[in-house]
């Protein structure tokens, strides 16, 4: 276990940990405050009593810790390299790649664990297969929409504001539908829910991307598997653990693939043994019969 004596102390009120899209925000903020600061050692852990994380750093964070990570990716965004800018994760070709995951840069060690959580890469060409979480159709990109939410100058992000739950909430669209509140019913509203524009933390979004560096997805025969998520029947459901001990990047990658947590029936007491307190369960769904989205979570035990 990582050391709990951490001095510096990030708590993010914006986040419900019931909240699949907020849920993979904080592991995004994780990875990338590491990635950033190196010497912070960055903890997460989830407060039982108010559901929200927090994340502990060894090292003390800037006042501007936000605007900092904010003007990093904006940085990538207008690199040679921007990780963003393939508009459909399958027309990542097998060489480009290779290619992206063999360059020497600063970014690399990021973009290891970024494009193999977005697309495996089998041996026949313009056959990339995407992860299980992307939700993508012809007139929308989850990556298209994080490059308009950075280049978005009259609405600049603010990232400190929107974990710390202080943030206006404010219209959004092109998002990655991992929020369940995004979907609407007819039978809930009194208009037309197209005519309802969801509203949101916009940075969020962003770092749920980044949340997905700690689900890869992986080749298998006649196919492929993203860790976290499980197929029942024709039903795609992700799981995901909170617990209340802080846990480090290796720890954490460790726990989220346990099997314990993804098995049909949970063995409580296992669980409680690993420091997890919760599991939460949300299943992909189609309404319409055109698009998808994650559905309200329920637990587990």
């Amino acid at each position: 276990m990582s050391n709990l004596a951490h001095l510096f102390e990030l708590p993010l009120h914006g986040l419900r940990e019931d909240n699949p899209r907020d849920f993979l925000a904080v592991l995004g903020l994780q990875r990338v405050t590491s990635h950033q600061w190196p010497e912070s050692e960055p903890t997460l852990s989830w407060s039982e009593k108010t559901g929200q994380p927090t994340i502990r750093v060894d090292v003390e964070m800037p006042a501007n810790w936000g605007s900092q990570l904010l003007d990093l990716l904006s940085q990538w965004a207008t690199s040679s390299s921007n990780p963003f800018r393939h508009g459909k994760i399958e027309a990542i070709s097998q060489a480009d790649f290779h290619a992206i995951l063999q360059t020497e840069s600063t970014c690399s060690p990021f973009y290891t664990r970024f494009y193999p959580a977005l697309s495996s890469q089998i041996s026949n060409e313009n056959s990339g297969r995407r992860s299980e979480f992307i939700i993508e159709s012809a007139n929308r990109s989850v990556l298209k929409g994080i490059v308009d939410l950075l280049a978005d100058h009259r609405r600049p992000l603010d990232v400190a504001a929107d974990f710390g739950g202080t943030s206006p909430m404010r219209e959004v669209s092109n998002t990655s539908r991992w929020h369940p509140a995004e979907f609407q019913s007819a039978a809930y509203t009194a208009t037309d829910p197209k005519e309802n524009k969801h509203c949101d933390r916009l940075s969020l979004n962003v770092f749920a991307l980044l949340g997905l560096t700690f689900y890869p997805v992986v080749d298998i025969q006649g196919g492929r598997k993203t860790p976290g998520i499980r197929r029942i029947s024709r039903v795609t459901e992700f799981s995901w653990p909170v617990w209340s001990v802080p846990l480090g990047l290796d720890e954490l990658a460790s726990l989220l693939h346990h099997p314990a947590i993804h098995q049909s029936e949970v063995e409580t007491q296992g669980l409680k043994a690993l420091g997890i307190y919760q599991i939460w369960r949300s299943r992909k769904f189609c309404p319409d019969g055109k698009n998808d989205y994650f559905s309200t979570s329920n637990p587990a035990f």
